[in-house]
Protein backbone atom coordinates (compact mmCIF):
# COMPACT_ATOMS: atom_id res chain seq x y z
CA UNK A 1 0.00 0.00 0.00
CA UNK A 2 2.90 2.34 0.66
CA UNK A 3 4.80 3.78 -2.31
CA UNK A 4 8.13 2.11 -3.05
CA UNK A 5 11.40 4.00 -3.26
CA UNK A 6 12.64 4.33 -6.84
CA UNK A 7 16.29 3.44 -6.35
CA UNK A 8 19.11 5.30 -8.03
CA UNK A 9 19.91 2.23 -10.19
CA UNK A 10 16.32 1.99 -11.39
CA UNK A 11 16.21 5.71 -12.11
CA UNK A 12 19.47 5.37 -14.09
CA UNK A 13 18.02 2.51 -16.12
CA UNK A 14 14.88 4.49 -16.92
CA UNK A 15 16.99 7.51 -17.87
CA UNK A 16 19.04 5.45 -20.35
CA UNK A 17 15.85 4.16 -21.97
CA UNK A 18 14.55 7.70 -22.37
CA UNK A 19 17.86 8.80 -23.88
CA UNK A 20 17.50 6.10 -26.57
CA UNK A 21 13.80 6.76 -27.27
CA UNK A 22 13.32 10.29 -28.49
CA UNK A 23 9.75 9.71 -29.67
CA UNK A 24 8.20 8.97 -26.27
CA UNK A 25 5.19 11.22 -25.50
CA UNK A 26 4.38 10.21 -21.92
CA UNK A 27 6.31 8.91 -18.93
CA UNK A 28 4.60 7.42 -15.86
CA UNK A 29 6.33 6.90 -12.52
CA UNK A 30 3.31 6.41 -10.29
CA UNK A 31 3.35 5.44 -6.63
CA UNK A 32 7.08 5.83 -6.17
CA UNK A 33 9.19 7.90 -3.84
CA UNK A 34 11.62 9.63 -6.16
CA UNK A 35 14.74 11.01 -4.50
CA UNK A 36 16.63 14.01 -5.80
CA UNK A 37 19.40 12.42 -7.86
CA UNK A 38 17.09 9.88 -9.50
CA UNK A 39 14.60 12.52 -10.60
CA UNK A 40 17.44 14.74 -11.78
CA UNK A 41 18.71 11.99 -14.12
CA UNK A 42 15.21 11.29 -15.44
CA UNK A 43 14.53 14.99 -16.01
CA UNK A 44 17.82 15.50 -17.82
CA UNK A 45 17.08 12.58 -20.14
CA UNK A 46 13.58 13.90 -20.79
CA UNK A 47 15.22 16.90 -22.43
CA UNK A 48 16.03 14.56 -25.33
CA UNK A 49 12.37 13.58 -25.72
CA UNK A 50 11.19 16.30 -28.07
CA UNK A 51 7.61 14.98 -28.15
CA UNK A 52 7.20 14.55 -24.40
CA UNK A 53 3.90 16.08 -23.25
CA UNK A 54 3.15 14.35 -19.97
CA UNK A 55 5.19 13.34 -16.94
CA UNK A 56 2.84 11.39 -14.67
CA UNK A 57 4.03 10.96 -11.08
CA UNK A 58 0.60 10.77 -9.42
CA UNK A 59 0.93 9.02 -6.11
CA UNK A 60 4.65 9.74 -5.97
CA UNK A 61 6.17 11.60 -3.06
CA UNK A 62 8.71 14.22 -4.01
CA UNK A 63 11.07 16.17 -1.87
CA UNK A 64 12.21 19.71 -2.46
CA UNK A 65 15.70 18.71 -3.65
CA UNK A 66 14.03 17.00 -6.62
CA UNK A 67 12.36 20.13 -7.91
CA UNK A 68 15.13 22.18 -9.65
CA UNK A 69 15.55 19.62 -12.43
CA UNK A 70 11.78 19.39 -12.85
CA UNK A 71 11.44 23.16 -13.06
CA UNK A 72 14.21 23.30 -15.69
CA UNK A 73 12.44 20.58 -17.69
CA UNK A 74 9.12 22.47 -17.55
CA UNK A 75 10.80 25.69 -18.69
CA UNK A 76 12.54 23.94 -21.59
CA UNK A 77 9.37 22.23 -22.81
CA UNK A 78 6.34 24.58 -22.68
CA UNK A 79 3.98 21.83 -23.82
CA UNK A 80 4.91 19.57 -20.90
CA UNK A 81 2.46 18.88 -18.06
CA UNK A 82 3.88 17.43 -14.83
CA UNK A 83 1.39 15.76 -12.51
CA UNK A 84 2.94 15.19 -9.08
CA UNK A 85 1.37 13.33 -6.21
CA UNK A 86 2.71 14.97 -3.06
CA UNK A 87 5.33 17.56 -2.27
CA UNK A 88 6.35 17.02 1.33
CA UNK A 89 8.38 19.70 3.16
CA UNK A 90 9.19 18.24 6.53
CA UNK A 91 12.37 20.04 7.57
CA UNK A 92 13.46 23.61 7.81
CA UNK A 93 14.66 24.96 4.49
CA UNK A 94 17.13 27.69 3.61
CA UNK A 95 16.46 30.88 1.69
CA UNK A 96 17.87 29.25 -1.48
CA UNK A 97 15.56 26.30 -1.06
CA UNK A 98 12.75 28.74 -0.44
CA UNK A 99 13.44 30.28 -3.84
CA UNK A 100 13.13 26.81 -5.37
CA UNK A 101 9.79 26.32 -3.63
CA UNK A 102 8.58 29.69 -4.89
CA UNK A 103 9.54 28.79 -8.47
CA UNK A 104 7.76 25.45 -8.09
CA UNK A 105 4.58 27.09 -6.88
CA UNK A 106 4.68 29.67 -9.66
CA UNK A 107 5.17 27.09 -12.41
CA UNK A 108 2.00 26.55 -14.45
CA UNK A 109 3.22 23.21 -15.75
CA UNK A 110 3.56 21.47 -12.36
CA UNK A 111 0.45 20.19 -10.61
CA UNK A 112 0.23 18.70 -7.13
CA UNK A 113 -2.49 16.69 -5.53
CA UNK A 114 -1.17 17.32 -2.02
CA UNK A 115 1.19 19.83 -0.41
CA UNK A 116 2.57 19.42 3.11
CA UNK A 117 3.86 22.49 4.97
CA UNK A 118 5.16 21.94 8.51
CA UNK A 119 6.02 25.44 9.77
CA UNK A 120 9.32 25.22 7.94
CA UNK A 121 9.09 27.54 4.94
CA UNK A 122 10.44 31.13 5.03
CA UNK A 123 7.83 33.68 6.08
CA UNK A 124 8.49 35.68 2.93
CA UNK A 125 6.88 32.87 0.93
CA UNK A 126 3.62 32.64 2.86
CA UNK A 127 1.74 35.03 0.61
CA UNK A 128 3.02 33.27 -2.50
CA UNK A 129 1.87 29.95 -1.06
CA UNK A 130 -1.59 31.39 -0.40
CA UNK A 131 -1.82 32.77 -3.95
CA UNK A 132 -0.76 29.41 -5.39
CA UNK A 133 -3.33 27.57 -3.29
CA UNK A 134 -5.98 30.04 -4.40
CA UNK A 135 -5.27 29.20 -8.06
CA UNK A 136 -5.16 25.47 -7.36
CA UNK A 137 -8.08 24.83 -5.11
CA UNK A 138 -8.16 21.11 -5.88
CA UNK A 139 -5.12 20.63 -3.66
CA UNK A 140 -5.13 19.05 -0.25
CA UNK A 141 -2.75 20.90 2.05
CA UNK A 142 -1.19 19.98 5.35
CA UNK A 143 -0.76 23.12 7.47
CA UNK A 144 1.10 21.98 10.54
CA UNK A 145 -0.84 18.91 11.60
CA UNK A 146 -4.14 20.12 10.15
CA UNK A 147 -5.06 18.50 6.82
CA UNK A 148 -7.43 20.73 4.90
CA UNK A 149 -9.11 20.71 1.55
CA UNK A 150 -8.25 24.06 -0.03
CA UNK A 151 -11.58 24.24 -1.82
CA UNK A 152 -13.41 23.68 1.45
CA UNK A 153 -11.23 26.18 3.31
CA UNK A 154 -11.81 28.84 0.68
CA UNK A 155 -15.55 28.22 0.47
CA UNK A 156 -16.53 28.22 4.15
CA UNK A 157 -18.50 31.15 5.51
CA UNK A 158 -17.14 30.54 9.02
CA UNK A 159 -13.42 30.04 9.54
CA UNK A 160 -12.00 28.63 12.75
CA UNK A 161 -8.27 29.10 13.22
CA UNK A 162 -8.07 26.87 16.28
CA UNK A 163 -6.51 24.12 14.11
CA UNK A 164 -3.78 26.44 12.76
CA UNK A 165 -1.97 27.49 15.92
CA UNK A 166 1.34 25.65 15.52
CA UNK A 167 3.49 28.34 13.95
CA UNK A 168 3.49 31.72 12.31
CA UNK A 169 4.04 30.28 8.83
CA UNK A 170 1.01 28.03 9.15
CA UNK A 171 -1.08 30.96 10.37
CA UNK A 172 0.07 33.31 7.63
CA UNK A 173 -0.77 30.79 4.91
CA UNK A 174 -4.21 30.17 6.41
CA UNK A 175 -4.87 33.91 6.80
CA UNK A 176 -3.73 34.45 3.23
CA UNK A 177 -6.28 31.90 2.04
CA UNK A 178 -9.10 33.52 4.01
CA UNK A 179 -8.18 36.95 2.63
CA UNK A 180 -8.52 35.56 -0.90
CA UNK A 181 -11.94 34.17 -0.18
CA UNK A 182 -14.49 35.72 -2.51
CA UNK A 183 -17.47 35.43 -0.15
CA UNK A 184 -18.39 37.03 3.18
CA UNK A 185 -16.80 35.19 6.09
CA UNK A 186 -16.84 35.20 9.88
CA UNK A 187 -13.47 34.36 11.37
CA UNK A 188 -12.65 32.86 14.76
CA UNK A 189 -9.08 33.84 15.58
CA UNK A 190 -8.62 32.77 19.23
CA UNK A 191 -5.93 34.89 20.84
CA UNK A 192 -5.24 32.64 23.84
CA UNK A 193 -4.88 29.48 21.74
CA UNK A 194 -2.68 31.15 19.15
CA UNK A 195 -0.34 32.76 21.69
CA UNK A 196 -0.16 29.45 23.54
CA UNK A 197 1.03 27.86 20.29
CA UNK A 198 4.20 29.96 20.42
CA UNK A 199 3.20 32.92 18.23
CA UNK A 200 4.49 36.30 19.39
CA UNK A 201 1.97 38.95 20.35
CA UNK A 202 3.24 41.30 17.63
CA UNK A 203 2.72 38.63 14.98
CA UNK A 204 -0.75 37.92 16.29
CA UNK A 205 -1.85 41.55 16.08
CA UNK A 206 -0.28 41.93 12.64
CA UNK A 207 -2.39 39.05 11.30
CA UNK A 208 -5.47 40.23 13.21
CA UNK A 209 -5.17 43.68 11.63
CA UNK A 210 -5.11 42.10 8.14
CA UNK A 211 -8.32 40.24 8.93
CA UNK A 212 -9.90 43.34 10.50
CA UNK A 213 -9.35 45.51 7.45
CA UNK A 214 -10.44 42.87 4.92
CA UNK A 215 -13.79 44.04 3.59
CA UNK A 216 -15.28 40.58 3.21
CA UNK A 217 -14.56 39.58 6.85
CA UNK A 218 -18.00 40.11 8.35
CA UNK A 219 -17.12 39.37 11.99
CA UNK A 220 -13.94 38.55 13.92
CA UNK A 221 -13.74 36.70 17.24
CA UNK A 222 -10.49 36.89 19.20
CA UNK A 223 -11.85 36.50 22.74
CA UNK A 224 -15.32 35.39 23.80
CA UNK A 225 -17.76 37.14 21.49
CA UNK A 226 -17.72 38.09 17.78
CA UNK A 227 -16.95 41.70 16.87
CA UNK A 228 -19.34 42.85 14.09
CA UNK A 229 -16.82 44.58 11.83
CA UNK A 230 -19.42 45.34 9.17
CA UNK A 231 -21.19 47.65 11.66
CA UNK A 232 -18.11 49.88 11.89
CA UNK A 233 -17.17 50.23 8.23
CA UNK A 234 -18.40 53.41 6.52
CA UNK A 235 -20.96 54.03 9.27
CA UNK A 236 -21.85 57.37 10.86
CA UNK A 237 -22.97 55.73 14.12
CA UNK A 238 -20.98 52.88 15.64
CA UNK A 239 -23.23 51.12 18.16
CA UNK A 240 -21.62 48.22 20.02
CA UNK A 241 -23.71 48.47 23.17
CA UNK A 242 -23.70 45.41 25.44
CA UNK A 243 -21.34 43.42 23.24
CA UNK A 244 -22.99 44.39 19.97
CA UNK A 245 -26.21 42.50 20.70
CA UNK A 246 -29.13 43.74 18.61
CA UNK A 247 -32.24 43.99 20.86
CA UNK A 248 -35.01 41.51 20.12
CA UNK A 249 -38.15 43.41 19.01
CA UNK A 250 -40.32 40.89 20.85
CA UNK A 251 -38.55 41.69 24.13
CA UNK A 252 -37.37 38.15 24.76
CA UNK A 253 -34.26 37.87 26.97
CA UNK A 254 -30.98 37.39 25.14
CA UNK A 255 -27.63 35.92 26.11
CA UNK A 256 -25.32 38.26 28.00
CA UNK A 257 -22.52 39.48 25.76
CA UNK A 258 -19.70 41.97 26.22
CA UNK A 259 -16.38 43.04 24.73
CA UNK A 260 -13.06 42.84 26.58
CA UNK A 261 -9.82 44.86 26.43
CA UNK A 262 -8.38 42.72 23.61
CA UNK A 263 -11.53 43.36 21.57
CA UNK A 264 -10.97 47.09 22.04
CA UNK A 265 -7.81 46.86 19.99
CA UNK A 266 -9.70 45.38 17.03
CA UNK A 267 -12.42 48.00 17.43
CA UNK A 268 -9.73 50.68 17.53
CA UNK A 269 -8.22 49.42 14.27
CA UNK A 270 -11.61 49.67 12.56
CA UNK A 271 -12.37 53.14 13.94
CA UNK A 272 -8.95 54.38 12.87
CA UNK A 273 -9.42 53.05 9.34
CA UNK A 274 -12.99 54.32 8.89
CA UNK A 275 -13.08 57.20 11.39
CA UNK A 276 -13.76 59.87 8.78
CA UNK A 277 -17.38 58.69 8.58
CA UNK A 278 -18.06 58.39 12.32
CA UNK A 279 -19.88 61.05 14.34
CA UNK A 280 -21.19 58.93 17.24
CA UNK A 281 -19.65 56.01 19.14
CA UNK A 282 -21.74 54.06 21.66
CA UNK A 283 -20.13 51.17 23.56
CA UNK A 284 -21.83 51.06 26.98
CA UNK A 285 -22.31 47.83 28.89
CA UNK A 286 -18.97 46.20 28.05
CA UNK A 287 -15.88 45.39 30.14
CA UNK A 288 -13.34 47.91 28.91
CA UNK A 289 -10.82 48.75 31.64
CA UNK A 290 -7.92 51.22 31.78
CA UNK A 291 -5.92 48.86 29.54
CA UNK A 292 -8.37 49.61 26.71
CA UNK A 293 -8.60 53.36 27.42
CA UNK A 294 -5.41 54.29 25.56
CA UNK A 295 -6.35 52.24 22.48
CA UNK A 296 -9.86 53.69 22.34
CA UNK A 297 -8.60 57.24 22.91
CA UNK A 298 -6.17 56.97 19.99
CA UNK A 299 -8.96 55.61 17.78
CA UNK A 300 -11.42 58.35 18.78
CA UNK A 301 -8.83 61.00 17.98
CA UNK A 302 -8.82 59.62 14.41
CA UNK A 303 -12.52 60.53 14.01
CA UNK A 304 -12.54 64.19 12.86
CA UNK A 305 -16.35 64.53 12.85
CA UNK A 306 -16.95 62.94 16.25
CA UNK A 307 -19.79 64.54 18.26
CA UNK A 308 -20.89 61.94 20.83
CA UNK A 309 -19.08 59.25 22.84
CA UNK A 310 -20.81 56.84 25.25
CA UNK A 311 -18.59 54.49 27.27
CA UNK A 312 -20.78 54.26 30.35
CA UNK A 313 -21.25 51.03 32.33
CA UNK A 314 -17.74 49.73 31.71
CA UNK A 315 -14.85 48.98 34.08
CA UNK A 316 -12.87 52.21 33.71
CA UNK A 317 -10.98 53.71 36.65
CA UNK A 318 -10.24 57.46 37.10
CA UNK A 319 -6.85 57.08 35.39
CA UNK A 320 -8.49 55.56 32.32
CA UNK A 321 -11.10 58.31 32.24
CA UNK A 322 -8.36 60.96 32.24
CA UNK A 323 -6.83 59.36 29.14
CA UNK A 324 -10.17 59.49 27.35
CA UNK A 325 -10.82 63.09 28.39
CA UNK A 326 -7.76 64.16 26.41
CA UNK A 327 -9.76 63.31 23.28
CA UNK A 328 -11.95 66.33 24.07
CA UNK A 329 -8.89 68.59 23.79
CA UNK A 330 -8.01 67.15 20.37
CA UNK A 331 -11.61 67.03 19.10
CA UNK A 332 -13.35 70.19 20.35
CA UNK A 333 -16.40 69.29 18.26
CA UNK A 334 -17.36 66.62 20.82
CA UNK A 335 -20.56 67.75 22.55
CA UNK A 336 -21.15 64.72 24.76
CA UNK A 337 -18.93 62.16 26.48
CA UNK A 338 -20.53 59.79 28.97
CA UNK A 339 -18.12 57.82 31.17
CA UNK A 340 -20.51 57.47 34.11
CA UNK A 341 -21.61 54.45 36.13
CA UNK A 342 -18.40 52.46 35.87
CA UNK A 343 -18.10 49.24 37.85
CA UNK A 344 -16.31 50.80 40.84
CA UNK A 345 -18.11 54.17 40.83
CA UNK A 346 -19.77 54.87 44.18
CA UNK A 347 -21.95 57.76 42.96
CA UNK A 348 -24.36 57.64 40.05
CA UNK A 349 -23.06 59.93 37.33
CA UNK A 350 -24.81 63.06 36.14
CA UNK A 351 -24.67 64.37 32.55
CA UNK A 352 -22.53 67.41 31.84
CA UNK A 353 -23.53 70.10 29.33
CA UNK A 354 -20.39 70.58 27.24
CA UNK A 355 -21.49 73.83 25.60
CA UNK A 356 -22.44 75.37 28.96
CA UNK A 357 -19.09 74.62 30.59
CA UNK A 358 -17.09 75.65 27.53
CA UNK A 359 -18.81 78.98 26.83
CA UNK A 360 -20.54 80.37 29.95
CA UNK A 361 -19.12 83.29 31.88
CA UNK A 362 -20.52 81.90 35.14
CA UNK A 363 -20.34 78.10 35.39
CA UNK A 364 -22.47 76.96 38.31
CA UNK A 365 -22.30 73.27 39.18
CA UNK A 366 -23.18 73.58 42.88
CA UNK A 367 -24.82 70.64 44.60
CA UNK A 368 -24.37 68.42 41.53
CA UNK A 369 -22.77 65.41 43.21
CA UNK A 370 -21.95 62.95 40.42
CA UNK A 371 -20.59 65.46 37.93
CA UNK A 372 -17.30 64.20 36.52
CA UNK A 373 -15.00 66.99 37.63
CA UNK A 374 -11.98 65.78 35.65
CA UNK A 375 -14.11 66.13 32.52
CA UNK A 376 -15.27 69.57 33.70
CA UNK A 377 -11.63 70.60 34.11
CA UNK A 378 -10.89 69.44 30.58
CA UNK A 379 -13.80 71.45 29.19
CA UNK A 380 -12.82 74.55 31.16
CA UNK A 381 -9.55 74.73 29.26
CA UNK A 382 -11.56 75.90 26.25
CA UNK A 383 -13.47 78.57 28.21
CA UNK A 384 -11.82 81.94 27.61
CA UNK A 385 -14.57 84.11 29.17
CA UNK A 386 -15.30 82.45 32.53
CA UNK A 387 -15.34 84.76 35.58
CA UNK A 388 -17.20 82.56 38.13
CA UNK A 389 -16.92 78.85 38.90
CA UNK A 390 -19.23 77.48 41.59
CA UNK A 391 -18.64 73.92 42.81
CA UNK A 392 -20.22 74.31 46.26
CA UNK A 393 -21.31 70.99 47.80
CA UNK A 394 -20.42 69.06 44.64
CA UNK A 395 -18.46 66.23 46.24
CA UNK A 396 -15.06 67.56 45.13
CA UNK A 397 -12.18 65.36 46.30
CA UNK A 398 -8.65 66.58 46.76
CA UNK A 399 -7.40 64.97 43.51
CA UNK A 400 -10.08 66.76 41.52
CA UNK A 401 -9.46 70.03 43.34
CA UNK A 402 -5.88 70.04 42.05
CA UNK A 403 -6.98 69.43 38.45
CA UNK A 404 -9.58 72.22 38.62
CA UNK A 405 -7.20 74.65 40.31
CA UNK A 406 -4.51 74.04 37.67
CA UNK A 407 -7.03 74.94 34.97
CA UNK A 408 -8.29 77.97 36.90
CA UNK A 409 -4.74 79.27 37.22
CA UNK A 410 -4.56 79.56 33.41
CA UNK A 411 -7.97 81.28 33.05
CA UNK A 412 -6.96 84.94 33.29
CA UNK A 413 -10.61 86.02 33.44
CA UNK A 414 -11.62 83.93 36.50
CA UNK A 415 -12.49 86.20 39.46
CA UNK A 416 -14.58 84.02 41.80
CA UNK A 417 -14.03 80.38 42.77
CA UNK A 418 -16.50 78.59 45.09
CA UNK A 419 -15.25 75.22 46.24
CA UNK A 420 -16.62 75.17 49.79
CA UNK A 421 -18.82 72.52 51.31
CA UNK A 422 -16.57 69.76 50.01
CA UNK A 423 -14.51 67.41 52.23
CA UNK A 424 -11.13 68.61 50.99
CA UNK A 425 -9.25 68.49 54.28
CA UNK A 426 -5.76 69.88 54.67
CA UNK A 427 -4.26 67.71 51.86
CA UNK A 428 -6.97 68.86 49.46
CA UNK A 429 -6.47 72.51 50.31
CA UNK A 430 -2.73 72.04 49.77
CA UNK A 431 -3.42 70.61 46.32
CA UNK A 432 -5.80 73.49 45.60
CA UNK A 433 -3.30 76.13 46.72
CA UNK A 434 -0.45 74.66 44.70
CA UNK A 435 -2.67 74.46 41.63
CA UNK A 436 -3.77 78.09 41.89
CA UNK A 437 -0.21 79.41 41.89
CA UNK A 438 1.19 77.00 39.30
CA UNK A 439 2.92 78.56 36.28
CA UNK A 440 1.52 82.10 36.03
CA UNK A 441 -0.66 81.94 39.16
CA UNK A 442 -4.25 83.27 39.22
CA UNK A 443 -3.83 86.94 38.27
CA UNK A 444 -7.54 87.82 38.20
CA UNK A 445 -8.82 85.80 41.18
CA UNK A 446 -10.60 88.09 43.68
CA UNK A 447 -12.70 85.68 45.76
CA UNK A 448 -11.90 82.21 47.04
CA UNK A 449 -14.56 80.33 49.03
CA UNK A 450 -13.33 77.24 50.90
CA UNK A 451 -15.78 77.24 53.82
CA UNK A 452 -16.83 74.02 55.56
CA UNK A 453 -13.96 72.15 53.95
CA UNK A 454 -12.50 70.45 57.09
CA UNK A 455 -9.50 72.75 57.10
CA UNK A 456 -7.14 72.97 60.08
CA UNK A 457 -3.93 74.81 60.86
CA UNK A 458 -1.97 72.91 58.21
CA UNK A 459 -4.48 73.97 55.55
CA UNK A 460 -4.04 77.60 56.58
CA UNK A 461 -0.30 77.22 56.18
CA UNK A 462 -0.85 76.08 52.59
CA UNK A 463 -3.15 79.05 51.98
CA UNK A 464 -0.59 81.47 53.41
CA UNK A 465 1.99 80.17 50.94
CA UNK A 466 -0.56 80.69 48.16
CA UNK A 467 -1.05 84.30 49.27
CA UNK A 468 2.69 84.91 49.15
CA UNK A 469 3.35 83.22 45.79
CA UNK A 470 0.35 84.18 43.63
CA UNK A 471 -3.18 85.56 43.47
CA UNK A 472 -2.15 89.26 43.63
CA UNK A 473 -5.75 90.57 43.40
CA UNK A 474 -7.33 88.21 45.96
CA UNK A 475 -9.69 90.34 48.09
CA UNK A 476 -11.89 87.76 49.84
CA UNK A 477 -10.96 84.46 51.45
CA UNK A 478 -13.94 82.67 53.05
CA UNK A 479 -13.00 80.09 55.67
CA UNK A 480 -15.97 79.78 58.02
CA UNK A 481 -17.14 76.39 59.19
CA UNK A 482 -13.59 75.02 59.57
CA UNK A 483 -11.54 74.07 62.65
CA UNK A 484 -8.75 76.62 62.52
CA UNK A 485 -6.69 77.36 65.65
CA UNK A 486 -4.22 80.02 66.69
CA UNK A 487 -1.42 78.58 64.56
CA UNK A 488 -3.49 78.69 61.38
CA UNK A 489 -4.61 82.29 61.99
CA UNK A 490 -1.00 83.22 62.64
CA UNK A 491 0.14 81.82 59.29
CA UNK A 492 -2.61 83.70 57.45
CA UNK A 493 -2.01 87.01 59.20
CA UNK A 494 1.72 86.83 58.62
CA UNK A 495 1.12 86.27 54.92
CA UNK A 496 -1.39 89.13 54.81
CA UNK A 497 0.94 91.60 56.48
CA UNK A 498 3.94 90.44 54.46
CA UNK A 499 2.21 90.91 51.12
CA UNK A 500 -0.30 93.67 52.04
CA UNK A 501 -3.05 91.60 50.51
CA UNK A 502 -6.65 92.64 50.97
CA UNK A 503 -8.45 89.71 52.61
CA UNK A 504 -11.99 89.43 53.92
CA UNK A 505 -11.90 86.89 56.72
CA UNK A 506 -15.13 85.10 57.61
CA UNK A 507 -14.00 82.91 60.52
CA UNK A 508 -17.46 81.95 61.77
CA UNK A 509 -16.72 78.80 63.79
CA UNK A 510 -13.10 78.84 64.91
CA UNK A 511 -12.06 76.53 67.73
CA UNK A 512 -11.76 79.45 70.19
CA UNK A 513 -12.53 83.12 70.11
CA UNK A 514 -9.02 83.75 71.45
CA UNK A 515 -7.72 82.82 67.99
CA UNK A 516 -9.24 86.05 66.70
CA UNK A 517 -6.75 88.07 68.72
CA UNK A 518 -3.80 86.62 66.82
CA UNK A 519 -4.23 89.32 64.19
CA UNK A 520 -3.64 91.97 66.86
CA UNK A 521 -0.62 90.15 68.31
CA UNK A 522 0.89 89.66 64.85
CA UNK A 523 0.38 93.32 64.01
CA UNK A 524 2.00 94.42 67.29
CA UNK A 525 5.11 92.42 66.50
CA UNK A 526 5.44 93.78 62.96
CA UNK A 527 8.06 96.39 62.10
CA UNK A 528 7.28 100.10 61.95
CA UNK A 529 6.92 100.19 58.19
CA UNK A 530 4.31 97.49 58.23
CA UNK A 531 2.45 99.21 61.07
CA UNK A 532 2.45 102.49 59.16
CA UNK A 533 1.10 100.77 56.06
CA UNK A 534 -1.63 99.11 58.14
CA UNK A 535 -2.58 102.48 59.65
CA UNK A 536 -2.81 103.99 56.19
CA UNK A 537 -5.17 101.22 55.15
CA UNK A 538 -7.37 101.80 58.22
CA UNK A 539 -7.66 105.48 57.34
CA UNK A 540 -8.63 104.65 53.78
CA UNK A 541 -11.96 103.15 54.89
CA UNK A 542 -14.06 100.32 53.50
CA UNK A 543 -14.25 101.82 50.04
CA UNK A 544 -10.52 101.53 49.55
CA UNK A 545 -9.81 98.24 47.69
CA UNK A 546 -6.53 97.89 49.58
CA UNK A 547 -8.17 98.03 53.02
CA UNK A 548 -7.61 95.13 55.42
CA UNK A 549 -10.97 94.19 56.96
CA UNK A 550 -12.12 91.59 59.47
CA UNK A 551 -15.83 90.75 59.18
CA UNK A 552 -17.67 88.50 61.65
CA UNK A 553 -20.75 86.86 60.03
CA UNK A 554 -24.08 87.20 61.78
CA UNK A 555 -24.41 83.41 61.72
CA UNK A 556 -21.57 83.06 64.23
CA UNK A 557 -22.40 81.99 67.81
CA UNK A 558 -23.64 84.67 70.15
CA UNK A 559 -20.42 84.59 72.17
CA UNK A 560 -18.39 85.10 69.00
CA UNK A 561 -20.55 88.03 67.90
Amino acid sequence: DEPAVLSQAEACCLANCLRLNRFVEAVGIRNNIVVGLGLTMIAECCHHCMRLKELDMVGARLRLDSMPALIALAEANPALVCCIGELDIEHEISEDQGAVLGATLRSTAIFFSKLHLRQSIPRALTNEVAISLDHRRHWTVTLGTAIVDVRQLMGKEEQDFTAFTEGIVVLEVAVGLVLRNEGTVSVEFPMDDILHGGISEDDFWSLASRLTLAKHVHALTIAEHPIPLHRMRNQTTVDLSDGGVIPDPSGRPQAVQYFLDHDARIIGMCLTAFGEFVDAVAMPGNRFSDEAAGVLAAALKACPNLVSVDLSRNWLEPSGKKVLYKVVDVRPGIEEMDLSNQKNDTVKGLPLDFAYVRKSEAVRLQRKVGIDLHLAATLLRANEVIHTLDLTYSGVRFQEAGALAAVCATRRTLRRLFIGGNPLGDPGVGTLARGLVRDIGSPALEELHVFEARIGDLGCEYLSLMLQQGCPRLAELHLYGNTIGDGGIGHLCSAILATHKTVLQSPGAFESWEAMTVLERTAADADDAEMDASADMDEAGDDDPSCLRLVRPSSAPAKAR
